[in-house]
């Protein structure tokens, strides 16, 4: 595979000119190929074909299409095949600093899909060329985290070494560096992570939680199965998230992953649910951000309740009671109700959708268990099975 085997017919792409392959062929390729001389274009042949081994399969096309791929991106062929530290990190340090610029602009995971592609190991390489296609189309293919899956890696990192240390029976943040970057993690992050770790963590009730109003806002619901649920049943899922909240929303999938977010985002309702099956799990996330609901509920019973009831307050008290000092009073008081009735009704509703999404969860969860296949849980992990 080379850009000058690929033309182009009203817009799509023909792989063309297989005569070496049909030469080979007549000549008795098995014979031809035995004998060590490599068959191809340099540059574009994977390290086995350059070595001319002959047992080869569709990832030395991997490789060709890799490159061809890593060209039309940066005007260039690779200069070098990756280290297995670059393979590891998903990431070409040693490129050119022309190429590095140009892969520096890209999206992470193209630069992953390439350094994957180009491998020089067969088995570290990605096995199909409709595999690299999605690699490179998707980012979901190279693994993100974010800040509070960060922290979980450190913490999970450390309840693995207490159960199974190392030779010196520590670890120190060198080794969880490693470790991290093999996860596709930057190590500054977890770094990071760790200082936040060891800091102590301020205490609240549910996460987003205001102390002003006594309520969070945001709610977030988890639940966890061990097990890997099997895709096909994912619709059912669904089905039952809009049978329960009588909302069909919008539905989107990547991978093994299904996210229902509600259609009704302009009625005050911004609410995702995601049900991901992912290493040896099958976890349940529901978040709703409760922005709208207590913009919209403080704003206009402060704004109404509040500034409306306020010229009554002060008619009465100056030109009916003839006593102006009862002003000074009131107001305050009259705010203060308003607000103790807001913080009370702002509370009731979040306690109301809280319990609704707790047992949609538990549903969830129920429903997941009985799709999945049985499982021995893994006696090192932390994480357990569990259904509240």
């Amino acid at each position: 595979m080379k850009p000058e085997n690929i033309l182009f017919a009203e817009g799509h792409p023909l792989v063309t000119d297989f005569g070496i392959a049909k030469a080979v062929s007549t000549a008795g390729g098995a014979q031809l190929t035995r004998t060590g001389f490599p068959i191809g274009t340099p540059g574009y042949m994977s390290p086995e074909q350059a070595a001319g081994i002959a047992d080869v399969d569709a990832r030395t096309d991997v490789y060709s299409l890799a490159a061809v791929a890593y060209e039309m991106l940066t005007g260039e062929i690779p200069r070098g095949w990756p280290t297995e530290d670059e393979v590891r990190t998903g990431r070409l340090a040693t490129a050119p600093p022309s190429h590095r610029h140009t892969l520096d602009v890209l999206p992470s995971h193209v630069e992953g899909a390439l350094v994957r592609g180009l491998a020089v190991r067969p088995d570290q390489r990605t096995a199909t060329p409709g595999a690299l296609l999605r690699e490179l189309a998707h980012p979901g293919a190279r693994r993100r985290y974010d800040e509070a899956e960060v922290r979980d890696l450190v913490r999970r990192a450390s309840e693995l070494e207490v159960s199974a240390p190392t030779v010196d029976s520590a670890m120190t943040i060198g080794g969880v560096e490693r470790l991290a970057a093999e996860a596709g993690i930057d190590p500054a992050r977890v770094r990071e992570a760790a200082a936040l770790a060891e800091a102590p963590a301020a205490v609240e009730p549910y996460p987003g939680w205001s102390r002003l109003i006594g309520a969070p806002t945001r709610l977030v619901i988890e639940r966890v199965i061990v097990g890997e649920m099997p895709e096909a049943e994912l619709p059912t899922l669904v089905d039952e998230i809009r049978r329960t909240l009588g909302d069909v929303g919008m539905v989107g999938a990547l991978g093994r992953s299904v996210t229902w977010t509600s259609a009704r985002a302009g009625a005050g309702r911004n609410l995702q649910i995601s049900v991901t099956v992912r290493a040896g799990r099958t976890r349940v996330h529901i978040q709703e951000s409760l922005s709208d609901l207590k913009g919209g509920l403080w704003g206009g019973m402060l704004g109404g309740l509040g500034g409306g009831g306020l010229g009554p307050i002060i008619a009465i008290s100056v030109e009916a009671l003839k006593v102006p000092t009862v002003l000074f009073a009131a107001i305050p008081l009259w705010i203060l109700a308003v607000f103790a009735g807001t913080r009370s009704l702002y509370r009731s509703i979040v306690t109301s959708r809280r319990s609704t999404l707790e047992a949609l969860a538990d549903r969830l969860a129920a429903l997941a268990h009985q799709f999945t296949p049985p499982a021995l849980p893994d006696p090192r992990s932390p994480e357990r099975y569990r259904l509240p």
